[in-house]
């Protein structure tokens, strides 16, 4: 009897130890499955920051490229500026010493300005559509007049 006994005690024994691997496994296929869920989402995050990290790469080259584009305009300015001056002081001595010839057309410091004012505008036009179709149809809202710094041409 005593061997019976151990036998039942030895078949209780592996029923547990069988039961307790049976949850083992279901706790490694568990964390197995957590373990896959963390992977992915740890790859969608690196996925988003190297997109954000080349959008903002990208913002700064389209940054410099703005900058360089108002340092061209301003010095194509100042350069007119200065033309417009030199034509007003030529035209001055000119109708100090003689009056000027019937078919010549003028205009007026103020009609001078806006025409600049319209030639750059038009260029910013050009650029703001380049870039546009360059990114896809995504165009840049330009700051409202009032807040864009003003150039006064003064003439002489």
């Amino acid at each position: 009897m005593a061997v019976e006994s151990k036998v039942e005690q030895i078949k209780t024994e592996f029923s547990e130890s069988m039961e307790f691997i049976a949850a083992l496994c279901s706790a490694n296929v568990a964390m197995g499955d957590v373990l896959t869920s963390f992977d992915h989402e740890l790859e969608q995050i690196s996925a988003q920051n190297f997109s954000l990290r080349r959008a903002i790469q990208e913002s700064y080259a389209r940054e410099r490229t703005r900058d360089r584009t108002i340092e061209t305009l301003t010095t194509k300015i100042t350069e007119l500026q200065r033309r417009m001056d030199e034509v007003s002081m030529a035209r001055t001595r000119r109708a100090t010493a003689a009056p000027a010839p019937a078919a010549t057309v003028t205009m007026t410091p103020a009609a001078m300005r806006q025409a600049i004012a319209e030639g750059v505008n038009a260029i910013l036009d050009e650029r703001a559509a380049a870039q546009q179709a360059q990114n896809g149809g995504i165009g840049v809202q330009a700051a409202p007049a009032a807040q864009l710094p003003s150039i006064f041409i003064v003439p002489p």
